[in-house]
C-alpha cells in the first residue's frame, strides 16, 4: 500500500486536517507548502488534495526531480505536465502518456484536442524559443512558469498547481538565473493556486520562511509528519490484512517513529511472521528486510 508509491483511493489514511486546511487555502488562493522527510505521505497528500478539488478545477502535479538538468529542459517538462494533467482531467490523456509529453512536439499535437487557437501558439512560441541557437534561459522559464495562466484564460477554468520536491528548482541558478524571484515575479500576478512541498526539511524551509527570500510571506506551511496512535493502529490493520494484538502494535508504532512507509513495511513483515500471538523475530527481520529493498 505505502511501498509502490503515493497512496490513493481507499487505501489514504489520515491528513483529513491538512486535507481541509488545503481546501480552504485553495478556495482563497493562498499558497502553501508541505515539508517533511522523505516516505511520510507528502505526494500522498498531494495527490488526494488534487483530486479533492472541486470539478471545474484543474489541478496538476509536477516532481521537480523529474527534469533538472538545463533550463529548457525543464521548461519543456514542466510544461508537458502541466498540459497532460489539463488533458487527463478531461478524459483525452490516460496515466500511461504523461511521458510522452516532455516531448514538446507530441505535447502539442495533443493540445490540439483543447481546441484553443490561444494554447497552440503559446506553444509555438515555446518552440520558437527552444530552436534558437541559445536558448534565452530567462525567456524559456518565464514561458513556463506563465504557462497555468495561459490555460486559465484559454479554458476559463481554475487551476491549481502541485509541485514536488520544490526546493530543486534553485538548480537552475547556476545557469546565472534568480529561479525564486522569477517565479514569485511571475506567479505572484496569477489567480492560479500554488501547493508546494520537499523533503529537504531545513532547505525548503528557509526558500519560504527566510525573510531574505523571494517567497517569504507567500506560503503557509504544513509539516508532513509521523501518524499519531489511532491512525497508525488503521495502517497497520489495513497492512496486515487483520488486526494484530495491541503489544505487537505498539512495538511496530513506536520502533520507526509512526512514519507511515515504515509502518506499512513492518506491519506487513510481522504479520507473516506472527504465530499464536507471537513474533517469529527472526523472520520479521528478514521480512522487513526483503520488503524495503529496492
Amino acid at each position: 500500500m505505502y511501498i509502490s508509491g503515493p497512496v490513493v483511493g481507499e487505501n489514504f489514511i489520515n491528513r483529513a486536517e491538512i486535507l481541509a486546511d488545503l481546501q480552504q487555502h485553495a478556495a482563497k488562493r493562498q499558497y502553501c507548502c508541505l515539508i517533511g522527510l522523505r516516505r511520510t505521505g507528502k505526494t500522498s497528500v498531494m495527490i488526494k488534495a488534487m483530486g479533492d478539488l472541486p470539478p471545474e478545477w484543474l489541478g496538476c502535479y509536477f516532481n521537480v526531480q523529474t527534469s533538472i538538468a538545463v533550463p529548457e529542459q525543464f521548461a519543456t517538462i514542466y510544461i508537458g505536465s502541466i498540459l497532460f494533467w489539463a488533458l487527463h482531467h478531461q478524459k483525452l490523456a490516460d496515466e500511461a502518456s504523461l511521458p510522452q509529453f516532455f516531448d514538446l512536439l507530441y505535447a502539442q499535437r495533443q493540445a490540439l484536442q483543447l481546441n484553443s487557437r490561444a494554447v497552440d501558439e503559446y506553444l509555438l512560441e515555446v518552440a520558437s524559443v527552444l530552436e534558437k541557437r541559445e536558448v534565452n534561459y530567462s525567456q524559456i522559464l518565464q514561458l513556463a512558469f506563465s504557462f497555468p495562466q495561459a490555460l486559465t484564460d484559454a479554458l476559463d477554468r481554475p487551476v491549481a498547481v502541485f509541485i514536488d520536491e520544490f526546493q530543486d528548482i534553485i538548480q537552475m541558478d547556476a545557469y546565472g538565473l534568480e529561479t525564486l524571484k522569477l517565479f514569485r515575479s511571475i506567479t505572484q500576478m496569477q489567480p492560479v493556486w500554488y501547493c508546494l512541498a520537499g523533503s529537504s526539511i531545513s532547505l525548503l524551509n528557509s526558500l519560504v520562511n527566510d525573510k531574505e527570500s523571494p517567497l517569504y510571506g507567500q506560503y503557509k506551511t504544513y509539516l508532513v509528519g509521523s501518524f499519531d496512535l489511532e491512525a497508525a493502529q488503521e495502517l497497520i490493520t489495513r497492512q496486515a490484512g487483520y488486526a494484530l494484538p495491541n503489544a505487537i502494535v505498539q512495538v511496530i508504532y513506536e520502533f520507526p517513529g509512526g512514519y507511515p512507509f515504515y509502518l506499512a513495511v513492518m506491519a506487513g513483515a510481522t504479520a507473516a511472521a506472527v504465530q499464536d500471538g507471537k513474533v517469529d523475530k527472526d523472520a520479521a527481520i528478514a521480512a522487513i528486510s526483503a520488503s524495503s529493498r529496492p
